[in-house]
């Protein structure tokens, strides 16, 4: 699920889920699941409009016991969000990051 909005220059998201099923490879029963969270605000004073966000990135990991708790993210695209490899993925994760985007040219973009 995923809830976004804003309210005049703030900005809000948050994106959640769990995973049930079965680790057939363990021959465990699966119990994951994964959150994020942001507050941006849109600095509209400045020119370029630039957003600057905060956020905070979680995902279970196999922490042992009775079931298996790694997040399996079903689709290898994590290197929009984590890094340029897919080495990491969306499991086993606490990620805060500070996230800076403005336009400063027609055709230029920045992100930090």
């Amino acid at each position: 699920m995923r809830f976004n909005g804003g309210m005049g220059d703030w900005l809000w998201e948050f994106e959640g889920g769990p995973q049930f099923g079965r680790q057939s490879g363990l021959g465990l029963d699966q119990k994951a699941q994964f959150a994020t969270i942001g507050v941006g605000r849109k600095l509209v004073k400045h020119p370029g409009g630039p957003v600057i966000w905060s956020n905070y990135d979680y995902a279970s990991g196999s922490g042992g016991g009775d079931f298996y708790n790694g997040f399996n993210q079903l689709f290898p695209l994590a290197q929009d969000y984590f890094g340029f490899i897919d080495a990491v993925q969306r499991s086993n994760i606490e990620s805060p990051d500070i996230l800076f985007t403005m336009k400063p040219g027609p055709k230029w973009s920045l992100l930090m």
